[in-house]
């Protein structure tokens, strides 16, 4: 679970550095981009890059999204929570889920013992996951906020219906707002008219995009249940 809230921020904040729009908005956006690193021969397995942040210390993460979008990817009161469940998956993945000792200490969030294993009830894993997806969803959120809040007061007022290339860009870059459409029953697409139906879907994510943001802007952010 934290890996992937891991991954999601790396992830996108890799789109976000190579996006021309958002250079163009946030000029320290590249600075998201991870870092080359050369081919060890001894560790084929290894990464061809490196964060320029350490994902897995969201305190500093914070500061720099912060420095280039004003939003912080995890919430303050939410970091403690965040910094034990990273220190849960090390102790798991590398030490049989077993606390040592000098890990018991380190925890802030939960009171744990030397020694005592690791082993979280069903309740507890479904919980968690839901909290990291909140967290999540805030962040994205927070971010579509602060780039379209950016965005729209620069757009030429004919914006809603005539929207320009930068729009459109931002639109695609946060996924349609995550919005999905529904197939039409008993319609089953022939590769005939695949391209065409394809068009006519990114259409209309585009039109329900821009009508949500004429109405509904700023998105309000959900508030993760820190438990």
């Amino acid at each position: 679970g934290v890996v992937a809230l891991e991954d999601f921020v790396r992830d996108f904040g890799a789109r976000c550095a190579d996006d021309s729009t958002l250079q163009n908005l946030y000029p320290q956006v590249t600075t998201l981009s991870p870092l080359p690193v050369a081919p060890n021969p001894n560790r084929p397995f290894a990464r061809l890059d490196r964060d320029p942040t350490p994902l897995a210390d969201y305190g500093a993460v914070n500061q720099r999204y912060l420095s280039i979008f004003n939003v912080q990817p995890f919430g303050d009161p939410y970091l403690p929570k965040l910094y034990d469940l990273a220190l849960i998956r090390h102790t798991v993945a590398h030490h049989a889920a077993r606390v040592r000792s000098i890990d018991a200490p380190r925890f802030q969030h939960w009171i744990v013992q030397p020694e005592q294993l690791i082993n979280p009830p069903h309740e507890f894993v479904l919980t968690t996951t839901r909290f990291l997806h909140q967290v999540g969803s805030a962040f994205e959120v927070s971010l579509r906020n602060a780039v379209f809040g950016s965005l729209l007061p620069t757009l030429a007022g004919d914006w809603r219906t005539h929207p320009p290339a930068t729009l459109v860009s931002l639109i695609e870059l946060f996924n349609y707002c995550g919005k999905l459409l529904e197939a039409e029953p008993g319609v089953v697409p022939t590769p005939h008219d695949a391209a065409a139906g394809q068009a006519r879907a990114k259409q209309r994510l585009l039109e329900l995009c821009i009508a949500e943001l004429s109405g509904a802007f700023p998105f309000p952010v959900p508030v993760p249940d820190a438990g």
